[in-house]
């Protein structure tokens, strides 16, 4: 089972990425009509088929990368618009990622960058930063943190929308995994992240962090909220060579099915140079994904 999440480029102030992008299930025939979520049923797979309830479920998806930190007016209005469109999966990524707010360990991106969401301006969120006092990373639970996520997957909920969710994206552009290398003074932009036990050890925290967290919103951990449809382990994970990026995928992926049984989980790397898609011999992944830029 393959996802291909096509991003469509508008504008040149934002042309690394996409608002919306049509995800297309090259396994499954596009569905007719938008299949209607059971709130309480989670998305499982069979074969090449992803199921809900027994039944065949045709994704229709689209991906928006700023709903995590955009303000609650832009999350509504985007997932209005993913329901107009005849949507039922919206995927996103968690971010973003800074250094410490004291600025004694540099943000790497342009954190106070101005003007909208969708082009990169944060307006002071943060998930994951640096905590020079304790000397480690530390978790963003607050209004500008956390809650800005409990709040996107109450909403998606309300309008039977499910969520593919990247716990982290590879990136540098809201921080990423790249920001996380930086803290501890590393360039190594390919293999740092994937190698260091101490940013393994970081990564592992925050997985668990997530798929543990009670939303107040809807009074359901993230690991029993069926709104999700899956976990990424990484947008983009771009590990070279081919075989560190399947160790640390392999590694991952089962910690995340060891904390959380009842998700869906896929490596989310855009496999551009891998046709045969060598994530799909790895057991503890539930479907592929492939990334395609149109030109």
């Amino acid at each position: 089972m393959v996802i291909d999440w096509q991003r469509a480029k508008y504008g040149l102030r934002n042309a690394w990425w996409c608002a919306l992008a049509l995800a297309f299930v090259s396994v499954l025939a596009i569905a007719s009509t938008v299949d209607k979520p059971s709130a309480t049923s989670f998305i499982k797979t069979s074969g090449t088929s992803f199921t809900l309830d027994g039944k065949p479920f045709f994704v229709t998806g689209v991906n928006n990368h700023y709903l995590t930190y955009g303000s609650q007016d832009e999350v509504t209005r985007v997932l209005d618009d993913a329901v107009a469109m005849g949507a039922n999966v919206v995927r996103i990524f968690l971010q973003p990622v800074i250094g410490s707010l004291d600025g004694s360990v540099p943000t790497i991106w342009n954190w106070r960058l101005e003007g909208e969401a969708s082009n990169l301006a944060v307006k002071g969120t943060y998930l994951l930063y640096w905590d020079p006092s304790q000397n480690r990373m530390a978790i963003n639970d607050g209004a500008n943190g956390m809650q800005k996520v409990d709040f996107l997957i109450a909403e998606a909920g309300k309008r039977r929308l499910r969520l593919i969710i990247a716990i982290v994206d590879f990136w540098a552009f809201t921080g990423g995994a790249q920001q996380m290398r930086a803290w501890y003074g590393s360039s190594d932009e390919s293999t740092f992240f994937f190698t260091d036990p101490r940013t393994k050890q970081d990564y592992r925290t925050w997985v668990r962090h997530v798929v543990q967290r009670v939303n107040p919103l809807t009074g359901l951990a993230y690991r029993d909220d069926p709104t999700i449809m899956a976990w990424e382990l990484i947008n983009e994970g771009n590990a070279q060579p081919l075989t560190l990026r399947l160790t640390w995928t392999a590694e991952m992926s089962a910690y995340v099915k060891s904390l959380d049984s009842n998700h869906l989980v896929s490596s989310g790397n855009a496999n551009i140079f891998d046709p045969k898609l060598a994530d799909l011999t790895i057991p503890t992944l539930d479907f592929g994904t492939w990334h395609g830029y149109p030109i």
